[in-house]
């Protein structure tokens, strides 16, 4: 099946680019699905080669580079960058776009993380193609961590005033903006079997991002060369296979290169 490329990539990048937006991405709590990997894989990343992608302003930076060793964070967004290097003077950062990290040398990674969704930045045919070149990167069994946008969240796909009542919701729904970005964005959503393209509730409603349930990631991840080794829950719970996941907005998953 030939996909269509969508112009999400670039409207999603731009979002990213407001020092604001970098601001409130530096905040170095860790999820709790984050800390649990990081505490449990820690032999993976400890004294070995580490790829951050999309550190923004250095957020995972402190949970990884001080046991590493080595560490690059990539990012595309300026304002974050130099939010990141300011914070972490000695810590290695390079300004790249994810699609571009075909350029790094092949098995050069021991772990590769990839938090806070960002492959649903992009357009399905350029994340496969980022997994793809993720596993590349990586040595053999090597781990690749990451989270994705959950197709199966009971709020995928809705709209401003969907979510339940609460002070954020409400200020959030309220605002003219939200409804601006939500309905010119409308037409950019597309439905497909094993995926969905939506605009959500980021950064009122500018987003266009990809949306894939459990057992499309795991799919997906097979047909990329990956051994799939768990899911984990927005509190940290490993999921079991068929779990009902529609109080999570995202899910975290680790794998390994095969």
């Amino acid at each position: 099946m030939k996909h269509e490329r969508f112009d999400t990539t670039d409207r999603n990048a731009a979002i990213f680019m407001a020092p604001g937006v970098a601001r409130r991405y530096g905040n170095p709590a860790p999820f709790a699905a984050e800390a649990m990997i990081l505490l449990r894989y820690k032999e993976a990343f400890a004294g070995k080669r580490v790829l951050d992608l999309g550190v923004g302003a250095g957020r995972t930076t402190q949970y990884l580079a001080p046991f590493a060793s080595h560490y690059l964070g990539i990012d595309l967004s300026p304002a974050m960058l130099a939010l990141a290097r300011a914070r972490y003077p000695n810590v290695r950062f390079a300004d790249m776009d994810l699609r571009e990290i075909g350029k790094l040398q092949s098995e050069s990674f021991d772990f590769i993380f990839g938090p806070w969704n960002i492959l649903s930045a992009f357009s399905h045919d350029e994340r496969i193609q980022i997994m793809r070149r993720v596993h590349n990167l990586l040595v053999p069994g090597g781990v690749f961590a990451f989270s994705a946008h959950n197709r199966d969240w009971k709020f995928a796909g809705g709209h401003p005033l969907s979510k339940p009542p609460r002070p954020r919701n409400v200020i959030d729904a309220l605002h003219p903006m939200s409804w601006v970005n939500y309905l010119s964005r409308r037409s950019l959503r597309r439905e497909q079997a094993d995926y969905a393209i939506l605009n959500d509730e980021a950064h009122r409603w500018q987003g266009v991002f990809y949306y894939i349930s459990p057992d499309a990631q795991i799919s997906q991840l097979e047909s990329c060369g990956f051994e799939f080794v768990e899911a984990l829950a927005e509190d940290g719970r490993t999921l079991t296979p068929g779990e009902d996941t529609a109080s999570n907005g995202t899910i975290h998953y680790v794998c390994r290169n095969r």
